[in-house]
């Protein structure tokens, strides 16, 4: 009995510390980047940025917190912000910014973070 309960215990620490990743920054710099994020296991992140020929943020749906900033920089094929609309809370980097979005040029709404 004793074996099985350790064996839980190390497994519900496992799913724990991979959904926790608040001390991870992350540079998603294209559209693979951004299809492989989920096999992180993060629900959490410090600093997300996003790059590149990204232009579908939908697999990035099982992120709820952001503990520094969410920054879109020249990510000129993305339309929309879907996909983050799970996110409940943004802090802040250390330059204090929360949302940063610049030279995005097609995106046509911020919907996405009205979840």
């Amino acid at each position: 009995m004793a074996m099985r309960v350790l064996g839980l215990v190390f497994l519900l620490s496992a799913v724990a510390e991979a959904d926790d990743c608040r001390d991870k920054d992350f540079a998603l710099n294209s559209q693979e980047d951004v299809i492989a994020f989920p096999g992180f296991g993060c629900t959490q992140v410090r600093n997300l940025e996003i790059t590149g020929d990204t232009s579908d943020l939908r697999t990035l749906g099982g992120l709820d917190r952001i503990y520094g900033s969410l920054r879109v920089v020249d990510a000129d094929l993305l339309a929309s912000l879907d996909g983050l609309e799970n996110i409940a809370a943004i802090g802040t980097d250390t330059s204090g910014m929360s949302i940063v979005l610049h030279s995005v040029p097609a995106l046509e709404s911020v919907s996405g973070l009205c979840g």
